[in-house]
């Protein structure tokens, strides 16, 4: 996804609309930006009164895990393959005080090439 405009220049795009010089496909021209983005602005500071940027969800999340939970974690599955991403998160929350929801344990590990088996078992599929 794109950055958005800076608030300069929506500020420019919306004065210019406010004082009548041109509709919006013509600001929109003039701008160099799409007849939507002019809309979207007006639209924007009517309902908020403002013309920041909305926020926009997305990798905002804290990195809670860092490089000695995830030696721990392939150590514990080497051990106990049978071991669930529910368990793990219940381990690193008792060893580490790190609250984090099975299904990111998961995919963290997935990441690092283990797999699950239709057995249960955790398997590792490539070297990390």
């Amino acid at each position: 996804m794109p950055k958005a405009y800076s608030e300069d220049l929506r500020k420019r795009i919306v004065t210019a609309y406010r004082n009548g010089e041109g509709s919006y496909a013509t600001i929109a021209k003039r701008f160099n930006v799409a007849k939507g983005t002019v809309v979207g602005y007006i639209k924007l500071e009517k309902e908020t009164g403002t013309i920041k940027p909305r926020h926009r969800p997305g990798n905002t999340t804290v990195r809670k895990l860092n490089p000695e939970h995830f030696d721990n974690m392939d150590r514990w599955l080497s051990d106990n393959p049978s071991m669930t991403w529910v368990e793990m998160a219940q381990k690193l929350k008792e060893d580490y005080n790190v609250t984090i929801n099975h299904r990111n344990v998961g995919r963290r590990m997935r990441e690092r090439g283990w797999r699950r088996k239709r057995t249960g078992l955790a398997v590792r599929s490539k070297t990390t």
